[in-house]
């Protein structure tokens, strides 16, 4: 029986991928489980991190593109905020990841390369694995 009380602590899940110049390809990786407690609590750690470099750099809540036209966050500003959100997303992947199928080792600072030089995968991998928490509920 696949169901027990006590789920497995990883599973495996392919994730659709496209590198610059390529065919998309699907990479597995490996996730760890997370309850929904700790999911809710990692989740409001990262909005609390967010909330932090938006005070930090002045950016109002959804009012980026209205600060860098009134001038109130230069371009310099904005990349950096940018660049930030992009780090602050690290430790989230490590928490929610434990492996991958890619030929380089997984460990924390492969980990950050792939984030800098693949940034737009992060959003799939995170919806991969939202899809695979939430979608083994039993359909009506």
């Amino acid at each position: 029986m696949a169901f027990k009380l006590i789920p497995d602590p990883t599973f495996k899940a392919k994730v659709t991928l496209r590198a610059p110049g390529k065919k998309e390809e699907k990479v597995e990786f490996t996730f760890r489980f997370l309850n929904e407690e700790e999911r809710f609590s990692m989740a409001e750690a990262q909005k609390a991190k967010v909330d932090e470099l938006r005070k930090q750099y002045g950016v109002p809540e959804d009012e980026i593109e209205a600060a860098i036209k009134a001038k109130t966050l230069d371009e310099k500003s904005f990349n950096e905020y940018l660049m930030s959100l992009r780090a602050a997303r690290l430790p989230y992947f490590m928490k929610v990841v434990a492996g991958w199928e890619l030929i380089d080792d997984f460990n924390e600072e492969n980990a950050a390369m792939f984030l800098r030089n693949y940034s737009y995968a992060f959003n799939p991998i995170m919806e991969t694995y939202r899809e695979e928490l939430e979608g083994s509920r039993v359909k009506n």
